[in-house]
């Protein structure tokens, strides 16, 4: 009761952008030059939220330099109190578009989770920074209201995409500037179910969504809701859309029937070029929440085996569907696995009471080692749902 539901995608728990030129003009063959110590200087296109670093957040997890092979982290003490840069991947990756409300990185041992707590008497569903160490508690990133789905970020981790009723929202991250992606909603696309944001070009998304018709689409659009191009999933139904690390691939599950949540995995060119290929069959069992792996290798993925009355467990592969196998197989439903930033551990949602235990009447989070199973920590949030979390990208 209360679960998470398998997959996610029929409440959104299942990306678009442009740049300004600054000219510098040089008048008279004179060149001015200025220095500045201690001052910042952000420049902000008109109507833009543009918050300057450091912001006043309401963030209270201490940084922490994480090591993924244990499980175990390290306080930074130089910032106790709010999330810095710190061990925060930007390597070659483009920023964010500027139009986009920011503020300063979240740190990379922080992730984004979706989710009601036990003594939440609401229905909301807000988002929460998750300390990956479990050492404090999880801090509300905003105030925004609704049933919170999908979070997405880029490496440098500073704005927030994410979905509630069907529409894509963005925020700062330090939960200020909330408002709705776009203007208006993707042509054709009227429910947006899951969103994926391309780590390539942060002006990209994948969106799958319902047209008025009920019937379902794949869109690349870019962050001003314009459409760049239609892709054909080649079957009636289709969700948990996520873009390979590199831009260039979608992975999604997809379905002839008009029933049930999950199928088989296909991926296919961003590129539209092709038909989906399909790397998991769902002769073997139901399946859904994909995962690509930080280096696009590998792919995590959730199993439902036995129908209804079976449990979803979780499974490994790589990218191209061959070395299939469970990474998670308890009593309990394990759902939604998210990488660590190394690629080493999965994140898993689980309703289990103990590493291997029964299902129980709460939700938590579980890391898990991916080369044998084991599981390293968990960090007893007792929440009545959780939805997909993010940690380096979704």
């Amino acid at each position: 009761p209360g679960g998470p539901g398998y997959p996610p995608h029929s409440d959104g728990g299942g990306p678009f952008g442009s740049r300004r030129n600054l000219v510098l003009a040089i008048v008279g063959g004179v060149v001015l030059l200025a220095a500045a110590v201690g001052i910042g200087f952000w420049i902000a296109r008109p109507g833009d939220t543009t918050i300057a670093a450091p912001p006043p957040g309401p963030v209270s997890a201490p940084a922490t330099s994480v090591n993924s092979s244990a499980g175990s982290t390290t306080p930074n003490p130089s910032s106790p109190t709010k999330p810095t840069a710190s061990g925060a991947s930007t390597s070659g990756a483009p920023p964010a578009p500027a139009s986009l409300p920011a503020a300063a990185p979240i740190a990379a041992n922080l992730l984004v989770v979706p989710m009601r707590t036990e003594d939440d008497d609401s229905d909301e569903r807000p988002l929460y920074l998750v300390d990956s160490s479990g050492e404090t508690d999880p801090v509300k990133l905003s105030d925004a209201s609704g049933k919170l789905a999908n979070p997405m970020l880029q490496p440098d981790r500073t704005s927030v995409i994410y979905l509630e009723g069907g529409v894509l929202h963005v925020m700062a991250s330090d939960g200020t500037g909330e408002r709705n992606l776009t203007k208006r909603e993707p042509s054709g696309c009227d429910d947006i179910s899951g969103a994926s944001w391309s780590q390539a070009d942060a002006g990209v998304l994948v969106v799958s969504c319902r047209s008025s018709k009920k019937k379902y689409r794949l869109l690349v659009v870019d962050t001003e809701g314009r459409l760049i191009r239609r892709l054909d999933a080649g079957e009636k139904r289709f969700g948990d859309v996520t873009l390979s690390p590199d831009g260039q691939t979608v992975l999604f599950w997809a379905s002839e029937s008009t029933f049930g949540n999950g199928g088989s995995l296909y991926t296919l060119p961003i590129i539209g070029t092709g038909d989906p290929k399909q790397v998991t069959s769902g002769d073997e069992g139901l399946d859904g929440d994909p995962s690509w792996s930080p280096d696009g290798t590998q792919i995590a993925f959730t199993r439902l085996v036995g129908g209804p009355d079976g449990n979803p467990d979780v499974y490994v592969m790589n990218a191209d569907g061959s070395g299939q196998r469970a990474i998670a197989e308890t009593k309990a439903d394990d759902v939604k696995p998210v990488w660590s930033p190394d690629g080493k551990n999965l994140l898993i949602v689980s309703d289990r009471k103990s590493a291997f235990g029964a299902p129980g009447k709460t939700w938590d989070l579980w890391l898990t080692r991916v080369s044998d199973g084991e599981v390293l920590s968990n960090f007893d949030l007792k929440a009545d749902q959780i939805t997909t979390p993010t940690w380096t990208y979704r």
